[in-house]
C-alpha cells in the first residue's frame, strides 16, 4: 500500500464545458495512476479522491449534511483522537470559521475541503504545521489541488516551466518555506493557510501565527517550562505513535533519543525497532549513545555504516519528481538502508528526531541574551547570569555579551533584517553569483508569516524561522512504494506551540543548546546522552561520495543549465572541482545539493 495521497477537483457546476473536463480528468486519474483511488467526498462541482487511507491511522474526517471533508489525521487537543465523523455543531464551527477551528481546537497533519451550504461558500484549509502538501494548477476551468507533483504531472493537463525566483531563495534559505513553488504554473496553499474557492476566490489569509503564540502565555520559569515542555512532547508524540503497529525510528543524538523515549512510554506503545547510522569518521559515529538508549527501552537495534561506494549517484535522474528542487541532498535515504529495515520488519511508519534541533532550539551566537534585554533590560543579577550562560553558549566574551545587550536594548536593529543578514552570512555560498543572490527578496520570496513577522526578539525570530512552517518532505523521493509512513517527530503542532511560548533564554538554560530539554528530559535518558554536548554529522559520508563522483559531479555541474544561467560560477567550480579542491571551499553536502537541483532542472527542462 502506497502513502496517503488526494486530489481534488473544483468546477463551476452550472457550466457544462468544466464540468465535461471534470469528469475526463477522474478518467485519467484512474486510468494512468499506479495507486487505488477511492472517492472521500463529492458535492455538486467537487469531487475528492483519495489512496492509501488506513483505518486508524490516516484517512477522511468528514462533516456532518455534505458539510465537508478534512483529509489527513487528526487529534484533539487533549492528544486523544478526532472522530471521524464530526457532529453538528463541530461540522459548523468548522465550516463557519473557514477551517480556523481546526487549527485552534485540534492538531494534525490535514487539509480540508469545507462547504458552507447556507452561503454558498467553499473553502480550503491547510494545517499549521503543513505536513500534508497542497498544490494546484488549473486546466479548462477546473482547479485542481493534489499532494503529490507525479500525480498531478500524470494528467497531461500542462508542460511547466522553471521558476527562477524559487530556485534563487532556496540556495540562500534552503530550510524555509516559500511563498510559490518551483514551478511556473503550479501553486501551493501554505501551511496554516485558508482560502475561499467559490463563489469568488479571495486573498489567503492564515489560521494561525507563531508570533503571535509566542507573546502569549510566556513560560519564563525554567521548572515550569521543563515540566509543560515534557508533559507536551509526550502527549503529541504519544498519541502519534499509538496510530502504528510497528516502527522504525532512527535514532542518534538527543532528540532522537527524546522521541524513542516518549513513543516507549506511550498509553498504546507500537513495537519500535531502531536503527543508527555511522560514518567511519568519529565525526559521525553516535553508536555508543544509540545503544545507551535502545537498551534502555528495550528496543533492538541494528546498525549501518554509510558507505560512499553503495550510492549510486546517477539516481538523482529517475527519484520522484517534485514541484520544488530539494533543498538538501539526503545520501542516508538513497543507501536505502532505513526502508529496507522497515519492509523487512513490516513497519507502518519510519519515525526520526528531525525537528529536534529545530524547536529546541539550537541557534548560533548568544540570541538568548539579545531577547532577554529587550525584554527585560541589561541590569539586575539575572541579566548578569544571561550574559554569561549566552556567552558559554555563543563561544563569545563576556563584555561582547553585555556590549550586545546593551545595544540591543537601546539601539535595536530591526529583528528581521538582523535575522536575515546573519543566516546570510552563515552560509557558505562561493560557486554562486552574488549578482543572483543581490535579486533575492526575502519579504517577498519566504512565507508571508515568516516574512511579516511582527516579533521583536531577534532570537525568537531564528526560532520562529527554524521550527514553525519549516518546509519538510512528506514522501519518500527515491522510491513511492514504500508503505512506511515518514514521521517528523518534533514538527507536531502541540510541540511547536510550547516551544514558542518558551522564550529562547530558557530554552538554553545552563548555557548550553537545548537546554531546557536537557532539564525536562533528564530523568527519562541515560545520563552520558543528556551531558553530551558534541554534534555528529554526515559530512565525511558526503564528502566520500564527491570524491568518488568527480567526472559525473563535473559534466553535470560545469555545462550544466546553472552555469548557463550564470546562477553558478564555472569558473569557481572549475576549480574547486579539480582533485580535492572542493573540500576547502565548502561543505560537501552544498555541492551534492546543487547536482540534485541540477538534476532536477534538467529533468523539468526535458519535460517541459
Amino acid at each position: 500500500m502506497s502513502a496517503y495521497r488526494y486530489l481534488a477537483l473544483f468546477w463551476s457546476p452550472e457550466n457544462k464545458d468544466e464540468q465535461d473536463a471534470a469528469r475526463r480528468l477522474v478518467e485519467k486519474l484512474h486510468r494512468g495512476s499506479p495507486y487505488e483511488w477511492g472517492q472521500a467526498h463529492a458535492w455538486d462541482g467537487c469531487v475528492i479522491c483519495h489512496a492509501g487511507e488506513r483505518e486508524g491511522r490516516i484517512g477522511a474526517y468528514r462533516c456532518r449534511d455534505g458539510q465537508g471533508v478534512v483529509l489527513g489525521r487528526l487529534f484533539k487537543r487533549d492528544f486523544t483522537p478526532a472522530p471521524r465523523v464530526f457532529d453538528a455543531l463541530e461540522s459548523k464551527r468548522c465550516v463557519e470559521t473557514e477551517g480556523e477551528h481546526l487549527a485552534q481546537t485540534y492538531w494534525g497533519q490535514y487539509v480540508a475541503f469545507l462547504n458552507n451550504r447556507r452561503t454558498g461558500e467553499r473553502y480550503i484549509a491547510r494545517d499549521p504545521t503543513g505536513a500534508i502538501p497542497c498544490l494546484y494548477i488549473f486546466w479548462e476551468g477546473v482547479t485542481i489541488f493534489f499532494s503529490d507533483m507525479e500525480d498531478a504531472a500524470r494528467l497531461g493537463c500542462h508542460s511547466f516551466s522553471v521558476n527562477w525566483s524559487f530556485i534563487r531563495s532556496n540556495i540562500m534559505f534552503p530550510f524555509f518555506q516559500k511563498a510559490y513553488t518551483g514551478l511556473n504554473k503550479v501553486g501551493e496553499v501554505l501551511p496554516a493557510e485558508s482560502r475561499r474557492l467559490a463563489p469568488a476566490p479571495q486573498e489567503r489569509r492564515f489560521l494561525w501565527n507563531p508570533a503571535e503564540i509566542s507573546g502569549a502565555n510566556i513560560l519564563e520559569d525554567p521548572d515550569e517550562a521543563a515540566a509543560s515542555l515534557r508533559e507536551t512532547v509526550n502527549g503529541a508524540i504519544g498519541a502519534l505513535a499509538g496510530c502504528f503497529r510497528r516502527v522504525v525510528h532512527n535514532i542518534g543524538g538527543l532528540d532522537s533519543a527524546i522521541a524513542l523515549a516518549a513513543m516507549a512510554t506511550a498509553p498504546k506503545p507500537p513495537a519500535i525497532a531502531c536503527i543508527t547510522n555511522f560514518t567511519s569518521s568519529l565525526r559521525g559515529d553516535e553508536r555508543r549513545y544509540s545503544r545507551q538508549v535502545a537498551e534502555r527501552y528495550g528496543a533492538a537495534l541494528t546498525e549501518y555504516l554509510l558507505d560512499a561506494e553503495k550510492v549510486d549517484l546517477s539516481r538523482i535522474f529517475s527519484c520522484n519528481l517534485e514541484a520544488n528542487p530539494p533543498g538538501v541532498f539526503d545520501g542516508t535515504a538513497l543507501i536505502g538502508d532505513e526502508s529496507a529495515l522497515a519492509e523487512d520488519w513490516a513497519a507502518d511508519a519510519l519515525f526520526s528526531g528531525a525537528g529536534g534541533d529545530n524547536v529546541f532550539f539550537q541557534a548560533p551566537r548568544y540570541l538568548g541574551a539579545l531577547d532577554y534585554a529587550r525584554r527585560h533590560g541589561v541590569f539586575g543579577r539575572r541579566a548578569l547570569g544571561i550574559a554569561l550562560q549566552s556567552a558559554r553558549y555563543g563561544r563569545e566574551s563576556f563584555p561582547r555579551v553585555l556590549a550586545e545587550m546593551a545595544r540591543e536594548r537601546f539601539a535595536p536593529k530591526p529583528g528581521f533584517d538582523y535575522a536575515h543578514d546573519t543566516l546570510l552570512r552563515s552560509r557558505d555560498l562561493p560557486w554562486v553569483n552574488p549578482e543572483w543572490l543581490a535579486e533575492t527578496d526575502a519579504a517577498s520570496d519566504l512565507h508571508p508569516l515568516i516574512a511579516q513577522c511582527g516579533e521583536p526578539m531577534k532570537g525568537k525570530i531564528h526560532h520562529i524561522l527554524g521550527c514553525a512552517l519549516f518546509p519538510y518532505r512528506c514522501y519518500d523521493l527515491w522510491d513511492r512504494t514504500h508503505a512506511a509512513e515518514r514521521v517528523h517527530a518534533f514538527f507536531l503542532q502541540p510541540i511547536i506551540e510550547t516551544c514558542l511560548r518558551i522564550p529562547t533564554w530558557v530554552l538554553a538554560c545552563g548555557g548550553v543548546d537545548r537546554g531546557l530539554a536537557r532539564l525536562a528530559f533528564q530523568h527519562d535518558l541515560p545520563w552520558g546522552v543528556v551531558r553530551r554536548f558534541s554534534k555528529s554529522t554526515p559530512e565525511c559520508f558526503y564528502e566520500d561520495i564527491v570524491a568518488r563522483n568527480l567526472p559525473f559531479l563535473r559534466s553535470l555541474l560545469l555545462d550544466g543549465v546553472m552555469t548557463g544561467k550564470k546562477l553558478l560560477l564555472r569558473g569557481k567550480l572549475e576549480e574547486s572541482l579539480a582533485g580535492d579542491n572542493f573540500l576547502r571551499q565548502a561543505p560537501a553536502s552544498h555541492l551534492l545539493a546543487y547536482a540534485a537541483t541540477e538534476a532536477w532542472l534538467q529533468r523539468w527542462g526535458e519535460r517541459g
